[in-house]
Parts: C-alpha cells; sequence; structure tokens
C-alpha cells in the first residue's frame, strides 16, 4: 500500500513538471502571425521589418499581415508645431461636441418641463407680470424727471450738466 502512494505521488509530481514545460516551450514560440512594417527611405530604399522602423518614423509606414495583404497604415510621427495644432483641432472638436451635447440636454430639460406651447406660454407670461409689476411704481416718477430735465434745458449749457448733477443727487447746486 505504501508504494501505491510513492507511485501516485511521482505521477502527479511528472505530470507538474511537463505541465510546467509544455507552458514555457508555449511562450517561447516564434509568432507567426506578427506583423510586416514596411517603408520608402529617404534615399528611396524599401525597408521592411517585423517592428516599426526608427528610420522611418517621419513617413508613413505600411503594417503588413504575414500573407503580405494590408493591416494598416502608421501615420508619421507630428512635429511639435504639427503636434499643437493637431491637439487645437481635438480640443475644438471636443467642445463643439460638448456643446452640441449640452444643448441637447437643455432642449430635453425644457421639453420636460413646458410638455406644449401653452404651458411654455403661460409660465412665460407669469414671469412678465412679476417684472412689470416691479417697473410700474417706478414709471408715476418719471414726469418729475422731466420737469426738472426741462428746468435744466433752459439755462446756459455750461452750468446746465452740473446744475442737473447736483439736483439728481439731491444736493443744492453753488453755481446757480
Amino acid at each position: 500500500m505504501r508504494i501505491c502512494r510513492v507511485r501516485g505521488l511521482n505521477a502527479a509530481l511528472m505530470l507538474g513538471v511537463l505541465g510546467s514545460l509544455a507552458v514555457d516551450a508555449s511562450s517561447q514560440e516564434v509568432k507567426h502571425g506578427s506583423a510586416i512594417y514596411t517603408c520608402t527611405n529617404a534615399a528611396g530604399r524599401t525597408l521592411t521589418r517585423d517592428r516599426p522602423i526608427a528610420e522611418c518614423m517621419d513617413r508613413e509606414q505600411r503594417v503588413l499581415n504575414s500573407d503580405g495583404s494590408l493591416r494598416t497604415v502608421l501615420q508619421p510621427s507630428l512635429t511639435s508645431d504639427e503636434r499643437a495644432v493637431h491637439e487645437e483641432a481635438e480640443r475644438r472638436k471636443a467642445q463643439e461636441r460638448a456643446n452640441k451635447q449640452e444643448a441637447i440636454r437643455r432642449d430635453r430639460n425644457l421639453l420636460a418641463r413646458f410638455p406644449n406651447e401653452a404651458a411654455h406660454n403661460k409660465a412665460r407670461d407669469a414671469a412678465l407680470n412679476a417684472t412689470r409689476s416691479g417697473i410700474q411704481p417706478r414709471s408715476s416718477a418719471w414726469p418729475t424727471c422731466r420737469r426738472s430735465a426741462s428746468r435744466c434745458s433752459t439755462r446756459p449749457s455750461s452750468t446746465r450738466a452740473r446744475t442737473c448733477r447736483a439736483s439728481s443727487r439731491g444736493r443744492s447746486s453753488r453755481w446757480t
């Protein structure tokens, strides 16, 4: 019985070792589906590598599948000025998107608050009536202002401004 336990333990140990070796071997395999990078350098030579080509960072690089079909095209790296222009354009686009989303949100909120035009007109009239009632008592003071303005206009122009300023402050003018 003791021999069976040892054999079982040895078998389990062997399976574990073989399993770890298989994992190591599969991780070290050459990738057959890796990409192929190709570009034409400044001298006109076509360069082909298995990773992005440093000599062609200023020009576009074609990324090919293992069968030679085009996967994608890598655009050239941007200079600092080009990058700044590109970032500004991206910021402008993001701002336009945000403005558009804000307009949509505002319209949605208006529709939720005022489901039809009659409800909107009713709320608008109520708000305007509150404003009109605040303006009404002040309009009774306008004739008094007009009378004092006509009094100012009968004086010579040099003293008119000083007198009107002084009378508008509630003081008597010393130049009259």
